[in-house]
């Protein structure tokens, strides 16, 4: 965990990047955030090809939000062909990073490694046990 946030400022995104749709473990993260958090936030799942008309109504979102949260469940494969975020997913998460913003990275430790968001948390795993210690290490952080 690195950094410290006072509180989140409404409205809130909440943006997961994916590397695929058949991942399962956001949902189960959201569900975890969802009971610790009392506010409303708004979720949206970012594969890594974004149709044009998508990514016009992610930038609005994201130029509207108070606080953002971007929440990576990408993870190194071997013979994947790549290991990180898609162009259309770089250019949603740079315009993220222009705001208070929290990064919950469940994958690879070597995304975003240059970005300086206001509290990165990176678990390393996407296991049951790593998306709850997230939300511990959240409340930590985030008052």
């Amino acid at each position: 965990v690195a950094g410290r946030l006072r509180r989140f400022y409404p409205p809130l995104v909440v943006l997961v990047f994916v590397d695929t749709e058949e991942n399962p473990k956001p949902n189960e993260w959201f569900g975890y955030f969802s009971a610790w958090y009392p506010g409303e936030a708004s979720g949206i799942i970012i594969t890594p090809d974004v149709p044009e008309k998508d990514r016009a109504e992610i930038m609005a979102a994201i130029a509207s939000a108070g606080s953002v949260i971007a929440a990576l469940f990408v993870k190194p494969r071997g013979y994947a062909g790549a290991v990180g975020l898609s162009e259309d997913q770089e250019a949603i998460v740079k315009q993220a990073l222009e705001k208070q913003i929290v990064v919950l990275n469940f994958g690879n430790p070597y995304l975003l490694r240059d970005a300086e968001p206001n509290v990165r948390i990176d678990t390393f795993s996407a296991s049951s046990a790593s998306l709850a210690a997230s939300i511990e290490a959240l409340a930590r952080t985030v008052k």
